[in-house]
């Protein structure tokens, strides 16, 4: 078995997105999608902070960063963005 976290640095596909959105954001469902997509919980704890921010707060901080973009995209999707 994989060591947890071993994918960091890689991207996410837009369906790892779309289903680690699509799920609660609690510490347990973290560590299972962590566990299930080789990643930290910490990151998929990232992606949910980052799908709940403001867009103006994230184009101040992160105007150009592509991971930043897909995730926002995902979660606009997904009904997060407001």
């Amino acid at each position: 078995m994989a060591t947890a976290g071993t994918k960091k640095g890689q991207e996410y596909s837009d369906a790892e997105l779309a289903l680690i959105l699509s799920i609660a954001p609690t510490k347990r469902n973290a560590k299972r999608l962590a566990d299930a997509f080789d990643r930290t919980p910490k990151a998929i704890e990232w992606i949910w902070s980052l799908a709940s921010r403001t867009g103006k707060k994230v184009r101040s901080n992160w105007p150009s960063n592509k991971f930043v973009q897909q995730v926002r995209i995902a979660a606009k999707s997904a009904g997060w963005v407001h």
